[in-house]
């Protein structure tokens, strides 16, 4: 297997280098001529035609290691473009070759088995002398027709407005929140109330005042003074006035001013 893609790159190299030759003999244009640049790349695709898509890859592998970073990289395009496409069947007669200073850009239409594959390519004079050619970049590009492309940006335009959708309900949600966290806060504070509340010890029930009478009959004095002060008060002569019983009472106002 590796002698086998040894050789296809150096037939690749040999196919690229004998058309900047011919070009050069022709003194057509410092790269390779067009018939010469289509027969390459015709023989080109042919040969990559007949290598597996693990062929190829393994293949794309060892190129990149050996330093040929833009063939790696249009054997994967090729790769990428067969498995959207199909096999590969031929090559259109729409060739597009336009000469720059020791270069040219190639663009081609290439059919394959479900759709055609654009090969965009470009080549550059290579060598100290300029007599080799070198792909520098090369892309396959599948073609799509114009109902796939409205499907595929109707796809794309579902899938943009449901994000948006969900990011907006994710806002709302999170403004939302804003509005609850304050009574989940009171909510709290009044539980924990509560709990203290009803941690709290409770006072005893009130004990009512209890009257205490005293017979103050016996004491002469006060009752000399008292037997005056309501003589005074009705203005009638003491001598009318009996004082039969004279009682204290506990807890009075007087008492508790």
């Amino acid at each position: 297997m590796k002698k086998k893609i040894t050789l296809l790159l150096c037939m690749i190299l040999s196919i690229f280098a004998l058309s900047a030759c011919s070009s050069e003999k022709e003194d057509v244009t410092p790269v390779a001529g067009k018939d010469e640049l289509q027969t390459s790349i015709t023989s080109m695709l042919l040969t990559y035609h007949e290598y597996s898509d693990e062929d190829l890859e393994t293949y794309a592998g060892q190129v990149e290691q050996a330093g040929y970073e833009p063939i790696a990289s249009m054997l994967r395009s090729l790769e990428n473009a067969r498995a959207e496409a199909g096999s590969y069947r031929s090559v259109k007669d729409d060739w597009d070759i336009r000469y720059r200073e020791n270069a040219a850009d190639i663009s081609v239409t290439t059919e394959f088995a479900e759709r055609n594959v654009i090969l965009d390519m470009t080549v550059e004079a290579a060598g100290s002398d300029g007599a080799g050619l070198e792909i520098t970049s090369a892309k396959f590009t599948p073609v799509y027709t114009m109902g796939e492309k409205l499907k595929s940006a109707a796809v794309n335009s579902l899938f943009g407005i449901a994000t948006v959708a969900i990011i907006l309900t994710l806002m709302v949600g999170i403004i939302s929140c804003f509005r609850i966290i304050p009574v989940l806060e009171r909510k709290a504070v009044e539980k924990k109330r509560q709990e203290i509340a009803a941690n709290r010890p409770q006072p005893g029930p009130v004990q009512p005042l209890e009257l205490v009478e005293e017979d103050l009959t016996d004491d002469l004095e006060l009752v000399a003074v008292i037997t005056a002060a309501i003589a005074a008060t009705e203005e009638v002569p003491a001598d009318g006035l009996v004082v039969r019983s004279i009682r204290r009472v506990s807890g009075s106002k007087w008492n508790r001013a």
